[in-house]
């Protein structure tokens, strides 16, 4: 029954998220500051997400399959302190004051996380665990901005991972009530990609995307309580790839690599003129892997193993793709299509 309700409120979601995301793609008429607000294609993951969030939390109340009892004040706590992160990102745009923004939101939202909830069981005091979960979150946030160079991107890496954590709760390793927040993830990214894809409808600006890595944190916080911290780094291992070769690139000082989103793996097929629809194409199948090996995660013997496989499982899928003789069989392959084309095309001439 309860999964019953998850589905219904999820697909409703969805249409609900549809039509907001819809009314945001269409062009101002009044200019107010109302509309402007309301077309903020953020604004749908705080009003929406968080009344769904708190419908399903009184769904599963008594969470008997959680490790950790999560109440609702900290839901309360996170989605308002949404409200205000979003404010305040929109107010101060330079990079220190956004960092310094998110990551005191963090720290209020780390710091009333449940007293029993030990990271490293016992070996850091748990005022250190908690900065050091709120550096991760506010890092993991600031940078989220490198997966919007390419229209789709950035959706289809946060649906991938929202599905990878619903596959958790489906194995029997989340509790049912964060499977149920996954799910309205899953709905509220899933409308999304239909307006972000290209042709895109909707655009988001550095400071939205961020407040999109914001909310992605906190589901990774949820995962981190239920002990699986490592399947949630492993299911966003496409995105900590492109962050570890945007950076490195960076640090080189160089001028051509000054702009984060164009150091990635992704620009450099978008450069090479890889179709936006392609490249989600490929890194929905590169997710896919990570979402099996996040399975293969739950009965690993430590948190780390297949976590650098995984990265080195990127690693490889990417130096194939970007490698000169997969770029001399495509130009084989389309070079021997287009004489195939114009050898058809003179025999049919010829019979004609």
């Amino acid at each position: 029954m309860n999964i019953f309700m998850m589905i219904i409120i999820s697909i409703s979601l969805f249409f609900l998220a549809y039509g907001w995301f819809l009314y945001c793609s269409q062009p101002a008429t009044k200019n107010t500051i109302s509309e402007k607000i309301f077309k903020l294609p953020t604004l749908p993951f705080l009003v929406l997400g968080g009344i769904s969030c708190i419908i399903m939390y009184f769904l599963f109340p008594k969470q008997i399959d959680s490790l950790i009892f999560f109440p609702l004040e900290n839901i309360l706590v996170f989605f308002i302190s949404g409200f205000c992160v979003l404010g305040l990102l929109s107010r101060f745009k330079s990079n220190t004051s956004q960092f310094i923004i998110i990551l005191l939101f963090s720290l209020l939202n780390t710091f009333l996380l449940p007293q029993n909830f030990a990271l490293t069981d016992g070996l850091l005091p748990i005022w250190s665990e908690r900065i050091i979960l709120a550096l991760c979150w506010s890092c993991f946030a600031l940078l989220y901005f490198i997966l919007n160079g390419v229209e789709g991107v950035l959706s289809i890496q946060s649906v991938s991972v929202c599905f990878g954590v619903m596959l958790l709760f489906a194995v029997g390793i989340m509790p049912t009530l964060y499977g149920g927040f996954s799910c309205l993830f899953i709905a509220l990214f899933l409308a999304l990609t239909f307006y972000t894809s290209y042709p895109a409808q909707i655009s988001f600006s550095t400071t939205e995307c961020r407040f999109l890595g914001y909310l992605m944190g906190w589901l990774g916080i949820l995962t981190t309580i239920e002990g699986n911290g490592s399947c949630f780094v492993i299911l966003n291992m496409y995105y900590i790839y492109e962050l570890v070769i945007a950076l490195g690139k960076r640090i080189s000082f160089q001028k051509q690599f000054k702009s984060l989103a164009n150091n990635t793996f992704y620009s450099q097929l978008a450069n090479v003129g890889i179709s936006p629809r392609n490249i989600c194409n490929l890194i929905s199948r590169i997710n896919l892997v990570m979402i099996l090996l996040a399975g293969f995660q739950i009965y690993s013997p430590n948190s780390y193993t297949v976590i650098i496989v995984s990265f080195f499982m990127v690693f490889w899928i990417s130096s194939k793709i970007t490698s000169p003789e997969e770029h001399n069989n495509h130009l084989l392959l389309t070079s021997s299509l287009i004489s195939f084309l114009k050898k058809n095309k003179t025999t049919k001439d010829d019979e004609q």
